[in-house]
């Protein structure tokens, strides 16, 4: 490993830390700054003495200022505790893990059917540019782009599940439960296919006016060669939009579990945030950031083995 390389690393877990600990210090404030109480909320309906509130809330550490209640929970983050969730009194980590392999399944296979659509059509929208299969294209893209994820999942449960009734509408009775994942994967992956279909049209089209295309058209090369040629040197400014996805696919699909009841991380998040159950949203927030730091940083040292010029001149 080079020095340059080296310092770059370093460069970005630095940024990468620190800016996950922004995200969570603004978390922190809005919860203190939301109207209500945890406790006041954990001993709904019952009948507790105001001696007995004192004592959770010093448990709870809420007796204390915020600035020392945030303390406390940023020191054990560093030390691998999420904290304790105040109404489940289970560890957060713990919630994560048993809640992860849903959210993990929605995530990973509406990736997978976002490039199942987006870069067959991107390459032939490029390839017919100015045609009508490019105009078609181009319009679905946009409706797919701008219609909000959970409308799109409203609508693919009233058409498939209760009109035709050929896919069942919301859970999940076992792991990769194809069944009852199409639906949920398909509303999340609609979203971005517009996006990664558009990115990867214009960046074929900028590919096809370049010199090494002509050239390589004069020489008779096979077509097949050519396109094969510009769809891999069209895939780095895709790359840089896909770091970007990833991350929002996380906060994405907390609205498609919400909506198709899936019980993964993000309906964790939203029961979380209506108790103001303060551990569990700090938890999953710094969860989410670092999957989008994480994300980011692999995107950037991949950008460079597809570009060898960025590579080099991070380098030098």
């Amino acid at each position: 490993m080079s020095a340059e390389l080296l310092v770059f690393i370093i460069r970005r877990i630095i940024t990468a830390t620190l800016t996950v600990v922004a995200v969570s210090l603004v978390i922190f404030l809005l919860l203190q700054a939301a109207p209500g109480d945890p406790v006041t909320t954990l001993t709904a309906g019952h009948k507790v003495p105001p001696e007995r509130i004192e004592m959770i809330r010093r448990s709870l550490n809420l007796d204390k200022p915020f600035y020392m209640q945030y303390w406390l929970w940023l020191s054990g983050i560093f030390r691998g505790d999420f904290g304790t969730s105040f109404f489940r009194d289970v560890k957060v980590s713990r919630l994560i893990v048993e809640r992860l392999p849903v959210s993990l399944q929605l995530v990973l296979l509406s990736g997978m059917l976002t490039l199942l659509l987006a870069i067959p059509t991107g390459a032939a929208a490029a390839l017919r540019e100015g045609r009508p299969l490019d105009h078609i294209l181009i319009t679905l893209s946009i409706i797919s782009a701008s219609t909000p994820v959970f409308v799109v999942g409203l609508l693919l449960i009233i058409i498939f599940s209760l009109w035709l009734g050929w896919l069942p509408p919301m859970g999940l009775e076992k792991f990769l439960d194809v069944k009852r994942l199409i639906l949920p994967c398909s509303a999340l992956s609609l979203t971005f296919v517009g996006l990664l279909f558009r990115m990867l049209r214009a960046s074929m089209i900028e590919e096809l006016d370049k010199d090494y295309v002509v050239k390589d058209l004069a020489m008779g090369l096979p077509r097949a060669k050519i396109v094969i040629r510009v769809f891999k040197n069209s895939l780095a400014p895709v790359l840089t939009i896909s770091g970007f996805m990833i991350g929002s696919y996380i906060v994405f699909a907390v609205l498609i579990e919400y909506v198709f009841g899936l019980g993964g991380i993000g309906s964790l998040l939203v029961d979380a945030t209506l108790r103001q159950d303060f551990p569990i949203v700090l938890g999953l927030t710094v969860f989410i950031s670092i999957v989008f730091v994480v994300s980011n940083f692999l995107v950037d040292l991949l950008y460079g083995v597809l570009d060898p010029r960025i590579r080099y001149t991070a380098r030098k």
